[in-house]
């Protein structure tokens, strides 16, 4: 009887190891939908995100005009995540909504890739031996308006040669004689040149009556324009007559980009917050862990970008102009991908019965939800400060591009051991210390860049992302699902997402564009 028992002892401890790799195998295979949805959106979101600024130059817009954009855009993403919060929680449905979320966001950007591109107008400076004329690439309204004034003067400031492709050129074409000579000025003089109307408006010439230079002491020539060949010289246009060459502002490109971007920031904000709605429910449902769940994010964050800027060089050289065409359907695959993985993943959702928009007041107005967005809101304010200055800062300190990027990819590396351990450490010293310990990470690493000298050095406080993004949000996300009342996960998740990722980021921002411009100096951090 005891070897009998021994034997069965011995079987029972050789079958426990196999029943645990079992469950372990059960529960991997059961949120693996849900894994290869986390790597596909965040890969597909990422990947497209460091080149809308691109797209938008290369369709025409300036870099004010794109500035001017972004500061609708956040709008957007401040109202998104609550609106389809609160749809979500009403009809109950947060797979649905993550979808058709991520499909209007793949739509909205790539809209830009449709939008027509916006062809400023060009002077060309015809010189011949002769005479001189001014062409006009387009005989546009505001230019028409001055053909009633007798004459017209443009102080042409900072020329060089250029490529051909900038607003402004000089053409000297050769005539009849065998070369003609092309002065090259020097950058900071000032060319003034005198126009008188002529008859040929259709083409929007004008005959050249003097030109003057105020010091010909400085003109050099340099270069000399053989028969049928141009020389190319690009200057500032006076603010006098700007207007009469760009227009953007009051384009369809312009108004076409700023829909595209706001409807795509909208849309993208809010599939992203509920994604964390559905891996809140998901892991209370199947009795999983947040930040093993938001480990396939990190990989999508460092990798995605990379590969799409390869896919983009690869596809520019072939064509052999720039094309930003690989990163959006990069994009658009990943998200549909992430779609289809999303119909599969199991899981239930609390329905709003009653009235979400009382329940949304009794929300905002409970004081423990109150504090807790308040210190959401200050987490933002810092991590929008460290998000929009950091680069200005490493290129003060002469940081290559390279480095820049390493930084996002070092930050995300590094975030993985921490997500694989953030439900281990929220049990182990509770959330209230979490938070502390962020603020805390926050102020080192804002005191540690004020202290380096070598912008490499910035690589050690980037691993402290790992504490004041990633472990900082898993916190916040286990505190959502307990002050959300039954039926209002959904909305919670979006208010603390848009609090501190676009309220708090653009507050970060704000103050500390106007801090910096004050007291600007190497520790401004």
């Amino acid at each position: 009887m005891e070897k009998k028992e021994g034997k069965m002892q011995i079987e029972d401890q050789k079958q426990k190891p196999k029943s645990t790799l079992r469950n372990f195998i059960t529960k991997q295979k059961d949120t693996f939908p849900l894994k290869i949805v986390i790597l596909c959106y965040s890969g597909g979101a990422v990947c497209i995100f460091p080149f809308l600024v691109l797209q938008m130059q290369k369709i025409g817009l300036t870099i004010n005009e794109i500035g001017v954009l972004y500061l609708i855009i956040p709008f957007g993403a401040l109202l998104g995540p609550i609106i389809s919060g609160m749809i979500a929680d009403k009809i109950g449905q947060y797979k649905l909504i993550f979808m058709v979320c991520a499909i209007m966001g793949a739509l909205s950007c790539n809209i830009l890739l449709i939008i027509p591109k916006y062809e400023q107008n060009k002077i060309y400076l015809n010189c011949d031996l002769g005479q001189m004329s001014v062409n006009y690439s387009d005989c546009n309204e505001c230019i028409s308006n001055l053909n009633y004034k007798t004459s017209q003067t443009f102080n042409l400031k900072n020329c060089q040669p250029c490529n051909g492709n900038e607003n402004v050129e000089f053409n000297c074409t050769g005539n009849s004689f065998e070369n003609f000579v092309c002065p090259v000025f020097n950058t900071s003089k000032d060319i003034e040149i005198t126009l008188s109307l002529s008859e040929q408006n259709s083409s929007c010439v004008r005959m050249v009556n003097n030109y003057t230079q105020p010091d010909t002491a400085n003109i050099e020539e340099k270069e000399r324009c053989s028969k049928r060949e141009s020389c190319d010289y690009k200057c500032d246009i006076p603010d006098s007559v700007s207007e009469c060459f760009h227009q953007a502002l009051l384009s369809d490109t312009f108004i076409y980009s700023a829909i595209a971007s706001f409807l795509g920031n909208f849309f993208v904000s809010s599939s992203f917050i509920m994604l964390d709605a559905t891996i809140l429910r998901y892991v209370k449902e199947h009795n999983a862990s947040i930040g093993k769940q938001k480990i396939m994010s990190m990989f999508g964050f460092a990798f995605a970008p990379l590969l799409a800027g390869y896919l983009i060089d690869s596809y520019s050289q072939k064509k052999g102009y720039k094309s930003y065409l690989p990163a959006f359907i990069m994009s658009d695959v990943l998200m549909g991908a992430a779609c289809l993985f999303a119909y599969k993943v199991k899981m239930t959702a609390d329905k709003n019965t009653s009235n979400i928009f009382r329940d949304l007041g009794k929300l905002v107005t409970a004081l423990e939800v109150d504090l807790f967005l308040l210190l959401v809101l200050v987490l933002g304010c810092n991590f929008g400060f460290i998000e929009t200055y950091l680069f200005i800062y490493l290129q003060s300190l002469g940081a290559p591009t390279f480095l820049l990027g390493l930084t996002m990819t070092v930050g995300c590396l590094s975030s993985i051991p921490m997500l694989f351990c953030a439900d281990w450490i929220d049990k182990k010293i509770g959330r209230h210390k979490i938070f502390v310990i962020c603020f805390t990470a926050y102020a080192i690493r804002m005191i540690g860049y004020s202290f380096i000298r070598n912008p490499w050095m910035c690589l050690i406080f980037e691993c402290f992302e790992s504490i004041t993004y990633q472990l900082m949000w898993v916190t916040c996300l286990k505190l959502c699902p307990l002050l959300a009342p039954k039926g209002m996960l959904a909305t919670m998740t979006g208010l603390a997402g848009s609090i501190h990722y676009s309220f708090g980021k653009g507050i970060g921002g704000f103050l500390g564009g106007h801090l910096i411009e004050s007291i600007w100096n190497e520790d401004f951090l």
